[in-house]
């Protein structure tokens, strides 16, 4: 009965979805020149960088676009499925949460459906396609396997941004506006561009640990490749894993604390 329920929420919700870009095709429209515009300036400004020099820090051109092509992969995830903690913050000062605590559902699951947005994520697709296109154009030696294994390691690294979003944002709970702590995590998005190899030591430390890049873009991008050795994907893997449990129990605990926090003060 439950899983009927959500389904049915899911179905809705993808309706007034597509109800906008109907409701406003003018803002719709725009993407068509947008996106392909930021594309080709990506594009151009690495192609520009690597007119001067062959390699940086190991990676060549190819591999550099392979990068962003798993980037706009991982953009696809989050804009589907992971977008609702950025709205957290706002719903618990708003008291928006009220609404959703009082629907028969599980709250992270319920909002993460009411802000599931498949319109929104499906203009990544074309951008990660070109970007795959282009990075094979231009030599990139990648398997069948090695791009599985980027695609799941991808997928780790977006679940363990949105969960550090989410303990952000949890944050409310006792601070209210956590516009500040935004720039934490909004960091995040400056560096996801380069690979990570261009850091110095104790730099790659924090964007493993706390900013996991290596997750979303570098690691994807290594692991896809063919010469590629299998213990640094496992290690690679593992890695992830860890740190997504280290995130996710603090997230978790902030979550609950911040809920009995919040009934509390709404009674």
């Amino acid at each position: 009965m439950r899983i009927r329920y959500y389904f049915r929420l899911l179905r809705d919700i993808i309706r007034i979805r597509f109800a906008k870009v109907k409701e406003y095709p003018a803002d719709f429209l725009t993407l068509f020149i947008t996106v392909p515009a930021y594309l080709l300036v990506t594009l151009f400004f690495w192609h520009t960088i690597f007119s001067h020099v062959r390699v940086i820090a190991g990676w060549t051109l190819a591999d550099v676009v392979l990068l962003q092509a798993f980037m706009q992969l991982g953009f696809v995830f989050w804009n589907i499925m992971y977008v609702f903690p950025e709205e957290l913050s706002d719903m618990i000062i708003s008291g928006e949460l009220n609404t959703v605590l009082s629907k028969p559902a599980n709250p992270i699951l319920y909002m993460m459906l009411l802000y599931f947005d498949v319109v929104n994520g499906l203009w990544n697709i074309p951008e990660a396609a070109v970007y795959f296109i282009a990075a094979f154009w231009l030599g990139a030696q990648v398997s069948l396997t090695g791009l599985l294994a980027g695609t799941f390691l991808m997928l780790l690294g977006v679940t363990i941004t949105s969960v550090i979003v989410f303990l952000i944002e949890s944050l409310s709970f006792w601070f209210g506006r956590t516009n500040l702590l935004d720039l934490f995590y909004r960091a995040y998005f400056t560096v996801v561009d380069y690979p990570l190899a261009v850091f110095p030591l104790s730099v790659k430390f924090l964007l493993v640990m706390f900013l996991p890049v290596a997750f979303f873009t570098t690691g994807p991008a290594l692991v896809s490749l063919r010469d590629y050795p299998l213990t640094g994907v496992v290690g690679l893997f593992g890695l992830s894993l860890l740190v997504l449990g280290v995130w996710f129990l603090a997230a978790w605990i902030a979550w609950k604390a911040g809920l009995k926090r919040y009934e509390a003060y709404g009674s």
